[in-house]
This record gives structure tokens, sequence and C-alpha cells, in this order.
């Protein structure tokens, strides 16, 4: 290789990282960020265009609510924020960690120590109380002792008015009380970033205001 292609070889690596470098900077001011994001389903043979070309930058601190009609891909949106599903193009990124190509592995990690879920239909465990719900990521997670995710699992009980229904099992709850169980139990490792999905919906407006205060 000739001088000259020899400097323009290290002018364009030089450029190449610096790029690289500024990418990493703006990335990193964000707890979420999406670049692009496409999510695309198969329905038989019929390819369903769920998300497309999807930016969102959020920051630390913010409270952000996405609004659409029914169909438009919110909860697909969440699921994809949620490490519950991967896109099918674009990026998302996490505290700057881009997540899109993570194992399944990988994702059940950070699922575990990174976000609080709260699934539009609640997703409580049926033969299990309560409190035994919310201590399930507790366990998983290893911090506490069990008498520790007890009192954990019963103090978030209490923050959502509920520690005196701690040993009824969902069949036995209404749905806002379930949605309230479900909200404790996203808060249960003390998440980065929490993700809910349609978190007062079947919650009467005074406590439907109690749950918006307790996530802001």
């Amino acid at each position: 290789m000739t001088k000259k292609g020899i400097d323009k070889e290290r002018k364009n690596i030089e450029e190449s990282s610096e790029d690289k470098i500024l990418t990493e900077e703006y990335v990193d001011k964000f707890k979420i960020r999406a670049e692009n994001v496409h999510k695309t389903y198969l329905l038989g043979t019929t390819a369903v265009a769920a998300l497309r070309g999807v930016d969102l930058n959020v920051k630390d601190q913010d409270f952000v609510i996405i609004m659409g009609p029914s169909g438009s891909g919110k909860t697909t949106l969440l699921n994809l924020i949620g490490g519950l599903d991967t896109p099918t193009r674009g990026k998302i990124f996490l505290e700057g960690q881009n997540i899109s190509m993570l194992s399944d592995n990988q994702l059940a990690d950070i699922r575990r120590d990174k976000i609080g879920y709260v699934f539009q239909f609640y997703n409580l465990l049926p033969q299990m109380t309560a409190l035994e719900n919310i201590m399930v990521p507790l366990h998983f997670a290893g911090k506490f002792s069990r008498r520790g995710k007890q009192k954990r699992a019963m103090d978030l009980l209490a923050m959502v008015d509920l520690d005196e229904r701690a040993h009824h099992t969902p069949s036995e709850l209404s749905g806002g009380e379930q949605q309230r169980v479900a909200i404790a139990r996203a808060f249960a490792n003390d998440p980065a970033i929490c993700v809910l999905d349609e978190p007062t919906g079947d919650l009467d407006s005074k406590t439907g205001q109690m749950v918006m205060n307790l996530l802001r």
C-alpha cells in the first residue's frame, strides 16, 4: 500500500473511532433509546408490520406515556423495551446497552435486574397468593432471606393498600386488586426502568391517582 493509501486508511479509522465515541456518548445520555425499530409478525404466510421505524429517547427520571389507538403497536413496543421480544430490525438500548441481539438468558438477566413490568392482563401466577406472587422476582434476584422477602413483599402490598389481601389468590381478588398486586410485583427489585401496559385500566379514579403518584 502506498503512503497515500495508508494515510487515507488511517484517517478512515480515526473518523470511524470518533463517530463510535460520539455515538456511545449520545446513547449513554438516555435510560431508554430506540433507533429505527421495526417489528414484523408472520400470521400464516402473511407478514404484519406492528412497528415501522420507531425512534424513542427517554432520559433518567422521565415519565413517559405512549398513546395511540388499539392495534397501533403500543404493547409491541413495550415488549421490546422490556426485553420480552426483539426487533425485526433496529436497536433498543437500555442504560447504554444494546439489548437487541442478546440471548434469551441474557435478556432474562436484564429483566430480573433492571426492569419492572406490569402486563396488560397482569399475568399473576394463579396458584400463588398475592404475597407469594410478589416474592417470585425477589427469589430469582437472590437479594433477601425468606423472612426478608416476606417483609419486602408485605411492604409493597401495604404501599398499594392491599396488605389485608396478602394471602388471597388472584381468583379471590377483583381485577383492580390484581392490577395493584402486579404493580407491587414490578417494584419488587427496585428496578431502574418500569414498563407498564395500561397500569390504571381496571382501577377507580382514586386508586388510579394513587398508583400514578407511586410511579412518579
